[in-house]
């Protein structure tokens, strides 16, 4: 493996794992119902059901960015929902974009490097 390779695998395998740590815990905090979590989908509108939705789709995609098959899809995924959570910062809660920004370009780069070493099928 030439140092270039193992430099990009060992960057992906750290974006994978920060990334993975923020979407578990977050995945977390919205289906056990802290409060934070209840209040803010309680703000956005569309329901607690949807609380759980997507905290189970962010569970979900955390685990899958470990399984190198389903690493692009889940991280593509993710950057949906935090493109999504972009637009309802901006136009709901008021809150502060870096978070979710910071993990998009995060998810973006892990699509990025996980589709050039050949891991979408």
């Amino acid at each position: 493996m030439t140092p270039a390779a193992n430099a990009t695998r060992i960057t992906l395998l750290v974006l994978k794992v920060v990334a993975a740590i923020a979407f578990l815990a977050a995945g977390a905090s919205k289906l056990i119902g802290f409060p934070a979590a209840v209040e803010m989908f309680a703000l956005i509108g569309l329901g607690q059901g949807f609380r759980y939705v997507t905290g189970t789709l962010e569970i979900a995609c955390a685990l899958l960015l470990f399984a190198p098959r389903f690493t692009y899809y889940a991280a593509t995924l993710l950057a949906a929902v935090m493109i999504a959570a972009i637009a309802i910062e901006r136009t709901v809660l008021g809150g502060s974009l870096f978070p979710p920004a910071t993990l998009l370009l995060i998810l973006v780069i892990i699509t990025f490097l996980s589709r050039a070493r050949g891991h979408r099928r």
